[in-house]
């Protein structure tokens, strides 16, 4: 009689069998859109076959975040009232062929927001609980991410000692920024760097004269989701240092007197009511194994190859080819995405006391820049569109009340 296997015996039949033929270690191209970090995956579902997924690679979050549709396809589906909803971690998930460890990593489906899924087009996050099980490399030059067992690689770079949440993976680096000593996470699937507004004014009291602008614009604007981003406050840090002393540096095996510096670095103050009635960073250090003020960006790593060895307790930071274009010359609309796939203005920058652009008021619709159509495209799409050289001129169609009109705005340097 031949033997029939039930399907509740398959997947962990299958799963122990790509286990097994598992690389120990894959490199992936990656695409920043809106500095967030997006990579090509598969989940298994419940027939044994791989479904192509875009994750979002999230240094920031320990939870995976399944959009409904994509939890419904690998046998998780979440109900239709629910905006939100726990639910089994996938069976399997595959990277360029390599395998990744998922047993305990809590997972949820979401209907709302929609904007987390549908501002970046993506299906589910790789969250920090994943990531902190291996070896990982972010390497922005080369647009590419490697993922490997835990110790396998060699260090490049500049060694920093980090601190490393033992249930969420989140790991945190200590800085001097002026006279202050602070300490942020390393958080890739952000935007931008961010901080509480609070911790912001004082570093603006410790630097008068500091790079500053009225207005989250370009990657500063991290969602839309808050209606007020337009009058965010966000400054230009000259130098933020990082070194190691030597009772650490010997803890952990590398040399003393090891330091290195980030330059030019954006970070934007986030005000305490939108952490919930505290500052960001006390939020924030809920996850974290310390506490901490805010987090570290993208912005900040985009020079480098970033090796977080987790187990190791050590971050790497090598110097790679250097980004030309200001990060800050822009068209600088604040904005947020609509239910429909549009983009909505929420602010327009002024430069020098001269808006960007006259004719333009928030609650107007963005429909189109230099005759591309904005509706259905990713926030990093939309937000390139709008950069250029200061001078440059960016057409845009707009919408008020029904009613479409040209307006033509002035590519500046904002900060």
């Amino acid at each position: 009689m031949p033997v029939v296997l039930r399907s509740a015996l398959l997947i962990p039949l299958v799963s122990l069998h790509i286990a097994l033929c598992s690389p120990p270690s894959v490199t992936v191209p990656f695409t920043l859109d809106h500095n967030r970090m997006l990579i090509q995956a598969e989940f298994l579902t419940p027939s044994g076959s791989w479904l192509p997924v875009r994750l979002w690679v999230d240094s920031g979050n320990p939870e995976l975040l399944l959009a409904s549709r994509c939890a419904a396809d690998i046998g998780t589906p979440i109900p239709a009232d629910s905006n939100s909803f726990p639910v089994s971690t996938p069976a399997g998930l595959r990277i360029g062929g390599m395998t990744l460890d998922l047993s305990g990593v809590s997972a949820r489906a979401m209907n709302e927001p929609r904007w987390l899924f549908s501002t970046m087009h993506i299906d589910a996050n790789l969250p920090s609980t994943v990531l902190a099980r291996y070896d990982v490399v972010f390497d922005y030059p080369a647009r590419t991410l490697t993922i490997a067992e835990p110790g396998s690689l060699p260090l490049r770079g500049t060694p920093l000692p980090i601190a490393v949440h033992p249930r969420t993976g989140i790991a945190q680096v200590d800085v001097r920024i002026g006279p202050d000593s602070l300490s942020f996470a390393l958080d890739n699937g952000a935007s931008y760097s961010f901080t509480s507004v609070g911790v912001l004014t004082r570093l603006m009291k410790n630097a008068p004269g500091i790079p500053q602008m009225t207005g989250a614009y370009g990657c500063a604007n991290i969602w839309g989701w808050w209606p007020d981003e337009a009058s965010w406050k966000v400054i230009r840090i000259p130098h933020v240092r990082c070194s190691i002393a030597p009772a650490d540096a010997a803890s952990i095996g590398i040399g003393t007197g090891t330091e290195m510096e980030f330059t030019e670095i954006g970070m934007v103050g986030v005000p305490d009511f939108y952490a919930g009635g505290v500052s960001l960073g006390t939020r924030y250090s809920r996850k974290t194994a310390r506490p901490v003020v805010g987090f570290l960006g993208p912005n900040a790593f985009r020079n480098y190859r970033v090796h977080i060895a987790f187990s190791r307790g050590l971050v790497a930071f090598e110097r790679g080819a250097t980004t030309s274009l200001p990060d800050m010359d822009i068209a600088g609309l604040t904005l947020q995405l609509s239910p429909d796939g549009g983009w909505n203005i929420l602010g327009v920058a002024q430069h020098n006391g001269t808006s960007i652009a006259d004719g333009i008021q928030a609650g107007d619709r963005l429909v189109e820049i230099d005759g591309y159509a904005v509706t259905g495209a990713t926030m990093g799409t939309v937000t390139d569109k709008l950069r250029g050289t200061p001078g440059d001129h960016r057409t845009l169609m707009i919408e008020r009340n029904g009613v479409r009109s040209t307006v033509v705005a002035t590519v500046q340097r904002l900060m």
